[in-house]
Protein backbone atom coordinates (compact mmCIF):
# COMPACT_ATOMS: atom_id res chain seq x y z
CA UNK A 1 0.00 0.00 0.00
CA UNK A 2 2.80 2.35 0.95
CA UNK A 3 4.60 1.68 -2.34
CA UNK A 4 1.38 2.29 -4.28
CA UNK A 5 0.92 5.66 -2.56
CA UNK A 6 4.55 6.57 -3.31
CA UNK A 7 4.18 5.65 -6.98
CA UNK A 8 0.92 7.59 -7.19
CA UNK A 9 2.65 10.68 -5.78
CA UNK A 10 5.50 10.30 -8.25
CA UNK A 11 3.03 10.06 -11.14
CA UNK A 12 1.19 13.18 -9.96
CA UNK A 13 4.46 15.03 -9.54
CA UNK A 14 5.49 14.10 -13.08
CA UNK A 15 2.11 15.23 -14.40
CA UNK A 16 2.43 18.58 -12.63
CA UNK A 17 5.89 19.08 -14.13
CA UNK A 18 4.55 18.27 -17.60
CA UNK A 19 1.69 20.76 -17.15
CA UNK A 20 4.21 23.45 -16.20
CA UNK A 21 6.41 22.66 -19.23
CA UNK A 22 3.43 22.65 -21.61
CA UNK A 23 2.22 25.97 -20.22
CA UNK A 24 5.67 27.52 -20.60
CA UNK A 25 5.96 26.38 -24.23
CA UNK A 26 2.46 27.72 -24.96
CA UNK A 27 3.27 31.12 -23.46
CA UNK A 28 6.67 31.29 -25.16
CA UNK A 29 5.03 30.58 -28.51
CA UNK A 30 2.27 33.15 -28.01
CA UNK A 31 4.04 35.99 -26.23
CA UNK A 32 7.82 35.52 -26.27
CA UNK A 33 10.42 35.20 -23.54
CA UNK A 34 9.93 38.50 -21.72
CA UNK A 35 6.24 38.01 -21.02
CA UNK A 36 6.69 34.54 -19.55
CA UNK A 37 6.60 34.78 -15.75
CA UNK A 38 6.32 32.24 -12.96
CA UNK A 39 2.86 33.60 -12.12
CA UNK A 40 1.40 33.34 -15.62
CA UNK A 41 2.96 29.89 -16.16
CA UNK A 42 1.32 28.69 -12.94
CA UNK A 43 -1.99 30.27 -13.91
CA UNK A 44 -1.91 28.65 -17.36
CA UNK A 45 -0.87 25.27 -15.94
CA UNK A 46 -3.39 25.56 -13.10
CA UNK A 47 -0.78 24.74 -10.48
CA UNK A 48 0.36 26.55 -7.36
CA UNK A 49 3.50 28.66 -7.19
CA UNK A 50 4.73 26.26 -4.52
CA UNK A 51 4.41 23.37 -6.98
CA UNK A 52 6.40 25.35 -9.53
CA UNK A 53 9.28 25.89 -7.12
CA UNK A 54 9.21 22.22 -6.17
CA UNK A 55 10.26 21.40 -9.74
CA UNK A 56 12.18 24.49 -10.89
CA UNK A 57 14.24 27.03 -9.00
CA UNK A 58 13.29 29.93 -11.29
CA UNK A 59 12.05 30.98 -14.72
CA UNK A 60 15.52 30.60 -16.23
CA UNK A 61 15.78 26.95 -15.22
CA UNK A 62 12.28 26.25 -16.56
CA UNK A 63 13.02 27.83 -19.94
CA UNK A 64 16.39 26.09 -20.15
CA UNK A 65 14.65 22.77 -19.48
CA UNK A 66 12.05 23.55 -22.15
CA UNK A 67 14.76 24.55 -24.61
CA UNK A 68 16.73 21.36 -23.97
CA UNK A 69 13.64 19.14 -24.22
CA UNK A 70 12.58 20.79 -27.48
CA UNK A 71 16.07 20.33 -28.91
CA UNK A 72 16.13 16.65 -27.94
CA UNK A 73 12.94 16.11 -29.92
CA UNK A 74 14.48 17.99 -32.87
CA UNK A 75 17.66 15.90 -32.61
CA UNK A 76 15.76 12.63 -33.12
CA UNK A 77 15.52 13.44 -36.84
CA UNK A 78 19.31 13.53 -37.19
CA UNK A 79 20.84 11.07 -34.69
CA UNK A 80 20.84 8.22 -37.22
CA UNK A 81 23.33 10.20 -39.34
CA UNK A 82 26.15 9.50 -36.87
CA UNK A 83 28.90 7.12 -38.02
CA UNK A 84 32.37 6.06 -36.92
CA UNK A 85 34.25 9.33 -37.56
CA UNK A 86 34.09 11.31 -34.31
CA UNK A 87 34.88 14.64 -35.98
CA UNK A 88 32.09 14.27 -38.50
CA UNK A 89 29.75 13.16 -35.71
CA UNK A 90 30.51 16.22 -33.62
CA UNK A 91 30.09 18.50 -36.62
CA UNK A 92 26.66 16.92 -37.20
CA UNK A 93 25.76 17.50 -33.54
CA UNK A 94 26.90 21.12 -33.65
CA UNK A 95 25.26 21.80 -37.02
CA UNK A 96 21.97 20.35 -35.80
CA UNK A 97 22.04 22.48 -32.66
CA UNK A 98 22.91 25.55 -34.70
CA UNK A 99 20.03 24.98 -37.12
CA UNK A 100 17.69 24.42 -34.17
CA UNK A 101 18.76 27.71 -32.57
CA UNK A 102 18.34 29.58 -35.84
CA UNK A 103 14.81 28.22 -36.19
CA UNK A 104 13.93 29.66 -32.78
CA UNK A 105 14.64 33.14 -34.18
CA UNK A 106 17.00 35.96 -33.32
CA UNK A 107 14.77 37.49 -30.65
CA UNK A 108 14.45 34.26 -28.69
CA UNK A 109 18.21 33.60 -28.82
CA UNK A 110 18.89 37.22 -27.83
CA UNK A 111 16.72 36.75 -24.75
CA UNK A 112 17.88 33.23 -23.94
CA UNK A 113 21.64 33.70 -24.35
CA UNK A 114 21.96 36.37 -21.70
CA UNK A 115 24.20 36.66 -18.59
CA UNK A 116 21.00 36.59 -16.54
CA UNK A 117 20.38 32.98 -17.59
CA UNK A 118 22.57 31.13 -15.09
CA UNK A 119 21.59 27.79 -16.63
CA UNK A 120 24.06 28.52 -19.42
CA UNK A 121 26.93 28.31 -16.92
CA UNK A 122 28.89 25.13 -17.68
CA UNK A 123 31.66 25.67 -15.13
CA UNK A 124 30.24 23.14 -12.66
CA UNK A 125 28.23 20.82 -14.91
CA UNK A 126 28.33 17.01 -14.80
CA UNK A 127 28.86 16.23 -18.48
CA UNK A 128 27.93 12.59 -17.95
CA UNK A 129 24.59 13.56 -16.40
CA UNK A 130 21.56 15.57 -17.50
CA UNK A 131 22.39 19.17 -18.41
CA UNK A 132 20.63 22.19 -19.85
CA UNK A 133 23.29 22.45 -22.56
CA UNK A 134 22.22 19.66 -24.91
CA UNK A 135 25.27 19.57 -27.15
CA UNK A 136 27.61 19.38 -24.15
CA UNK A 137 26.78 15.79 -23.20
CA UNK A 138 26.57 14.63 -26.81
CA UNK A 139 29.98 16.06 -27.70
CA UNK A 140 31.47 14.68 -24.47
CA UNK A 141 30.22 11.17 -25.28
CA UNK A 142 31.68 11.31 -28.79
CA UNK A 143 35.06 12.47 -27.46
CA UNK A 144 35.02 9.81 -24.76
CA UNK A 145 34.45 7.05 -27.33
CA UNK A 146 37.12 8.53 -29.61
CA UNK A 147 39.60 8.65 -26.75
CA UNK A 148 38.96 4.99 -25.89
CA UNK A 149 39.72 4.06 -29.51
CA UNK A 150 42.97 6.06 -29.52
CA UNK A 151 41.66 8.70 -31.91
CA UNK A 152 42.69 11.64 -29.68
CA UNK A 153 46.17 12.93 -28.88
CA UNK A 154 47.62 11.59 -25.60
CA UNK A 155 46.52 13.03 -22.24
CA UNK A 156 43.75 15.13 -23.76
CA UNK A 157 41.33 16.60 -21.23
CA UNK A 158 38.01 15.94 -22.97
CA UNK A 159 36.01 17.81 -20.34
CA UNK A 160 38.10 20.92 -20.99
CA UNK A 161 37.54 20.55 -24.73
CA UNK A 162 33.77 20.39 -24.22
CA UNK A 163 33.75 23.40 -21.89
CA UNK A 164 35.81 25.39 -24.41
CA UNK A 165 33.44 24.43 -27.23
CA UNK A 166 30.40 25.44 -25.18
CA UNK A 167 31.99 28.81 -24.37
CA UNK A 168 32.77 29.38 -28.05
CA UNK A 169 29.26 28.29 -29.03
CA UNK A 170 27.80 30.92 -26.69
CA UNK A 171 29.98 33.48 -28.44
CA UNK A 172 28.62 32.34 -31.81
CA UNK A 173 25.07 32.85 -30.55
CA UNK A 174 25.89 36.30 -29.18
CA UNK A 175 27.41 37.39 -32.50
CA UNK A 176 24.44 36.05 -34.47
CA UNK A 177 22.01 37.91 -32.20
CA UNK A 178 24.18 41.06 -32.23
CA UNK A 179 24.10 41.19 -36.04
CA UNK A 180 20.36 40.41 -36.12
CA UNK A 181 21.00 37.11 -37.89
CA UNK A 182 23.42 38.45 -40.53
CA UNK A 183 26.44 36.59 -39.12
CA UNK A 184 27.01 33.33 -41.05
CA UNK A 185 26.44 31.19 -38.00
CA UNK A 186 26.36 27.73 -39.59
CA UNK A 187 29.47 28.19 -41.73
CA UNK A 188 31.53 29.60 -38.87
CA UNK A 189 30.44 26.90 -36.41
CA UNK A 190 31.64 24.26 -38.87
CA UNK A 191 34.89 26.06 -39.69
CA UNK A 192 36.06 26.78 -36.16
CA UNK A 193 34.94 23.54 -34.52
CA UNK A 194 36.43 21.43 -37.31
CA UNK A 195 39.74 23.26 -36.85
CA UNK A 196 39.62 22.61 -33.06
CA UNK A 197 38.86 18.93 -33.53
CA UNK A 198 41.53 18.42 -36.20
CA UNK A 199 44.09 19.72 -33.70
CA UNK A 200 43.24 17.07 -31.07
CA UNK A 201 43.00 14.11 -33.48
CA UNK A 202 45.74 11.48 -33.19
CA UNK A 203 47.83 9.97 -35.98
CA UNK A 204 45.75 6.79 -35.64
CA UNK A 205 42.61 8.80 -36.43
CA UNK A 206 44.25 10.50 -39.42
CA UNK A 207 45.44 7.16 -40.81
CA UNK A 208 41.96 5.67 -40.38
CA UNK A 209 39.76 8.47 -41.70
CA UNK A 210 41.91 10.83 -43.78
Amino acid sequence: MENAIKISRQVRSHQVKQHILEAAVELLTKYGYERVTVDNVCETANVSVGSFYHHFKDKGELLAYCFAAKYEKYWQKYENELGEDFIENIIIICNTYTKFCMEQGVQFIRNFYTPNNKCLDISDVDLEGETNLPIGTKVYNELKKANEKGYLIPAIDISRVVVDMCIIEKGFMFEWALTNGKYDLLQNVQRIFRHMLDNIASEKYKQTFK
